[in-house]
């Protein structure tokens, strides 16, 4: 059976060298073999965002003899799926802001103070 497109039949699923129906796909476990991981289709059955990440990471997987050489391709590629550390980074950012918030909050209540106590003089 071929398709010409992703979208050609909606009750398929279309992995790189596989078409599984949406039944089976869903029954399965969660184990997913390389072949069916980032097919590179996306959603809307344009290319996936993070299949470019995907095919650099594999590729250097295949040709390298230790994974540890390919430890930062396959960071980026988590962080394309996954975001984490833009999260973590705007967590952080969204702290600091909070917390220089309430430091000048809390001078300009220590300085009204001030003022109300040098007024009764």
């Amino acid at each position: 059976m071929c398709a010409s497109s992703p979208q050609a039949d909606p009750n398929f699923f279309y992995f790189s060298d596989q078409i599984v129906s949406k039944g089976k796909a869903e029954g399965r476990e969660q184990g997913i073999s390389e072949s069916e991981m980032a097919s590179g289709w996306g959603i809307s059955g344009n290319k996936g965002r993070c299949y470019d990440f995907w095919n650099e990471f594999s590729e250097c997987m295949s040709r390298c003899r230790e994974p540890k050489e390919c430890t930062f391709l396959r960071e980026d590629y988590f962080e394309c799926l996954h975001h984490a550390k833009e999260f973590k980074r705007r967590n952080r950012i969204y702290k600091e802001e909070q917390r220089q918030i309430r430091a000048a909050a809390r001078k300009a209540k220590e300085e009204a103070e001030g003022d109300k106590d040098s007024s009764h003089h």
